[in-house]
């Protein structure tokens, strides 16, 4: 029966979020769980999914803004943590490395950002972001979507944390990626966003001669892909020029 109805009990959890009564979504959600983890082991995956999809409705932005047309209670933001802790360990556990695994490890990176816990970010970046981020190399669309949303996220942990070089490291090694992906290459947005990402960094420590190479790239770049009216060939010509005055005073 679980499988029978399995996609149109999913639908229905989705159509309840849509319409903004989250507290039904809820309810289907963890009736699917429940009905997933009675069935055992062999739908461990599903129940990994349905908790990732969980997580999400709890951070969903209109139900922590309580702008709902239907319902008006607070997610219980407490229990991200634990969902999200045991579907990243479900998925884990049957070598799911999926997009729902990344989209799981970026929920927790964010949740960690967001309550402050500082400790446990640094240990979800270096024990589970870090090694999956370094192991895989994602072919199909959506996976290499959320590689490189996870990658960009720990980046930007890392930067919050102050850890500088590591996230140096990682720009250049996405920067990499991004190149070397059929999907998107050297003359892609992505490519030139990632530039323009770690070229900043570098100008808000003070270093206008490790930004130089990057902002002449993000120049080339620039040049072939967007209309030659647009506002960015400015802002780079003018922020490289700013460079140049920098390193001489």
């Amino acid at each position: 029966m679980f499988n029978h109805t399995l996609g149109l009990n999913s639908q229905i959890a989705a159509i309840y979020r849509k319409l903004g009564d989250f507290e039904s979504s809820e309810e289907k959600l963890c009736d699917l769980i429940w009905q997933a983890e009675g069935l055992g082991d062999t739908y461990r995956d599903q129940v990994a999914y349905f908790k990732h999809e969980l997580a999400h409705l709890y951070s969903d932005e209109k139900w922590r803004l309580a702008k709902v047309p239907l319902g008006g209670a607070v997610p219980p933001r407490y229990r991200v943590e634990k969902i999200l802790l045991e579907a990243i360990h479900d998925f884990a556990v049957i070598f799911n490395e999926g997009p729902h695994y990344l989209c799981s490890l970026e929920q927790l990176r964010r949740y960690y950002e967001m309550t402050g816990e500082v400790h446990k970010l640094s240990a979800l970046i270096t024990e589970k972001i870090e090694p999956i981020l370094s192991a895989i190399r994602p072919t199909d669309r959506s996976r290499i979507e959320k590689y490189l949303e996870l990658m960009q996220g720990a980046i930007s942990s890392f930067w919050r944390l102050r850890e500088y070089e590591k996230a140096d490291l990682w720009l250049y090694w996405r920067q990499q990626q991004i190149e070397n992906l059929d999907t998107k290459g050297d003359y892609s947005l992505e490519a030139l966003s990632n530039l323009i990402m770690h070229a900043k960094t570098y100008l808000d420590r003070s270093m206008p001669h490790f930004a130089e190479p990057l902002l002449e790239k993000t120049q080339q770049i620039a040049s072939q892909i967007l209309p030659s009216d647009h506002s960015i060939h400015k802002t780079i010509a003018e922020t490289i020029n700013n460079k140049a005055w920098a390193s001489h005073t």
